[in-house]
């Protein structure tokens, strides 16, 4: 094979070098860069979107919201599985401050203001804001658990 994948991929053996080239630890490294360069320009310009995108009730629903996962857990030889949200406020501290943002969240929870879609990640962060406040981490183990 002559094009990129099979000479990025060279080193490894393989039977399908396009297959293996996001594995390939340079390419992969090298995209990343190239990527977020290219796309923000560097931390400033990816607060000032964020920050810019929040103005609006509606752009900050649909930016918490993106920012949750979900969390599953599940006992030995349970068939039943435990999903939760998490909306972790660290994440989302690198581009405003979750307490005013909780602040503003919990205004618009009480106001009933929050489209369906986004209210399980609204609540989430919520709670999760307000745990920070007690002390507690967001990263330990058990965090979530009631």
């Amino acid at each position: 094979m002559t094009n990129s994948a099979g000479l990025l991929c060279a080193d490894r053996p393989s039977t399908d070098p396009a297959q293996d080239l996001f594995g390939h630890a340079p390419f992969a490294r090298t995209l990343a860069q190239a990527i977020q360069g290219h796309r923000w320009g560097g931390d400033d310009a990816a607060k000032t979107w964020w920050q810019d995108a929040a103005k609006t009730d509606a752009g900050l629903m649909k930016l918490v919201a993106a920012n949750a996962s979900e969390a599953t857990s599940s006992a030995l030889g349970d068939y039943a599985v435990r999903v939760r949200i998490r909306v972790n406020p660290k994440g989302i501290a690198h581009y405003a401050d979750p307490l005013m943002l909780e602040t503003r969240i919990r205004a618009l929870l009480s106001a009933g203001s929050v489209p369906d879609q986004f209210a399980a990640a609204a609540k989430q962060f919520v709670l999760e804001v307000q745990q920070m406040k007690e002390g507690k981490d967001p990263d330990a183990i058990g965090f979530c658990d009631d």
